[in-house]
């Protein structure tokens, strides 16, 4: 699943989306190595908002002790 190929990158996710042309939405952060960069692109909107979302709350989990 996509999430667990960026979750190991520990990026700093800007919580939302920009359109980079007509059909093409991208998910951006912040990598401590690379800087601001891309993590993802997607042809829909609610897809990548979705994506996202899922993102948010693996790293919020991810961050919660046991």
């Amino acid at each position: 699943m996509l999430i667990y190929a960026i979750l190991p990158l520990h990026p700093r996710l800007g919580q939302d989306l920009f359109q980079m042309d007509a059909q093409m939405w991208a998910i951006h952060g912040y990598i401590p190595v690379d800087g601001e960069v891309i993590l993802a692109e997607f042809d829909h909107r609610d897809t990548a908002m979705a994506v996202l979302a899922q993102l948010a709350a693996a790293q919020e989990h991810s961050r919660t002790p046991y």
